[in-house]
């Protein structure tokens, strides 16, 4: 059907494309919708608004010191490209380094933490001091030993030997006494030994100094000492006496030291074999005190205890620890157990441990020799 305007005529087609030859045409319009295609492109793609630049860098700053590293924060790779995020979102290299002085200092790091091993170190003056030493008051504490000579000899621990002559070692001694304020009284002079009375603040004893063919041994005792009676003595050692005996008391759980170092006849089951004498009143009615076996050096009376059990809680480790051997002696003496102590290169000398004769008690022997 025909418009009843007719045909209308047709508008020229203009474009300055048309003017170009065709091959070049032919280039040119793939190229214009590509162009159109990347600037439709571009509308779509999202810029930040103005709300996010306005948000200041604090808020971030405080989740990065809050970080326990500062590995995992230098590590981090950001996902929206360099070019497209703002300045004022960058963080600063220093907030990431997070220096020293930015780390608060923790408390508990910072306090001493207290220590209780100075009381242990604290020992008895019996245990970390030699008996000479052990009571400050003994004016003889000052007694000056020959330079080198060594303890022990013939098995008895205040007896003391040195290589040199004996008319050496006797010059020493007048020398050196004298200038320790002792008073010294020699003796008449003996062709292997001498003798000087020595004492200091009223305190009296014997040096003397024996010749033995080889060496020169001298010894401090309460009476003129000659070579047989260094042979035959028996000394207790001092770490025994001091050590062990003198904590009896206060070592013992259950028990008590009876304040009579004497303990008398009359609680011993069999008391002729440890005195020579039991005392008693004489012909004219008087007193007479008991006399014990002169081989005998000490008695005390533990109560509470039995000789097993007082031997295995108390004996037994305080002669370990102190370096005493202890060896049973089959038959025991008296009723009761009998122990060889020894110590070193000292002579051995006997641990009875008798029943009281009530049976539960102990009465501590100490024999210089064994008792037979």
């Amino acid at each position: 059907m025909q418009s009843e305007f007719g045909k209308l005529p047709s508008m020229p087609q203009f474009s300055p494309l048309n003017n170009l030859p065709a091959p070049v045409r032919a280039l040119v319009r793939p190229m214009l919708f590509a162009s159109v295609g990347l600037h439709a492109l571009l509308l779509f793609v999202p810029f930040p608004n103005a709300n996010q630049e306005s948000k200041p860098p604090q808020e971030k700053t405080v989740k990065v010191t809050q970080l326990p590293s500062t590995s995992k924060v230098t590590g981090a790779k950001p996902t929206v490209k360099p070019s497209l995020v703002p300045k004022s979102l960058v963080v600063p290299k220093r907030l990431i380094s997070r220096p020293q002085s930015a780390i608060p200092p923790i408390p508990s790091q910072t306090k001493p933490v207290p220590t209780e091993s100075a009381p242990q170190k604290v020992q008895p003056a019996s245990a970390a001091e030699p008996p000479s030493a052990a009571d400050p008051n003994n004016p003889l504490n000052t007694f000056p030993h020959f330079p080198g000579a060594q303890p022990g000899c013939l098995g008895v621990p205040s007896c003391y030997a040195t290589g040199k002559d004996l008319a050496i070692v006797s010059s020493y001694f007048e020398k050196e006494l004298p200038n320790k304020k002792y008073t010294v009284q020699p003796s008449p002079p003996e062709s292997d030994r001498k003798v000087y009375e020595i004492s200091k603040d009223g305190t009296k004893q014997f040096l003397s100094l024996i010749f033995d063919g080889t060496s020169t041994l001298y010894v401090l005792a309460d009476a003129p000492r000659s070579f047989a009676d260094l042979q035959k003595t028996v000394q207790i050692p001092p770490e025994f006496t001091n050590n062990i005996l003198s904590q009896l008391s206060q070592s013992v759980s259950g028990s008590e030291l009876s304040s009579d170092l004497n303990p008398t006849p009359d609680i011993f089951a069999d008391p002729n074999s440890f005195f020579t004498s039991l005392g008693g009143a004489d012909a004219q009615g008087f007193e007479v005190a008991a006399e014990t076996n002169p081989e005998v050096e000490s008695l005390k009376l533990v109560q509470g205890k039995t000789p097993p059990q007082l031997f295995s809680s108390f004996f037994n480790s305080n002669l370990q620890s102190n370096g005493f051997e202890s060896t049973s002696i089959a038959g025991g003496y008296g009723g009761g157990d009998l122990y060889q102590i020894k110590k070193g290169s000292s002579k051995p000398f006997y641990l009875n441990l008798v029943p009281t004769k009530d049976g539960a008690s102990t009465i501590v022997v100490v024999w210089r020799s064994q008792p037979v």
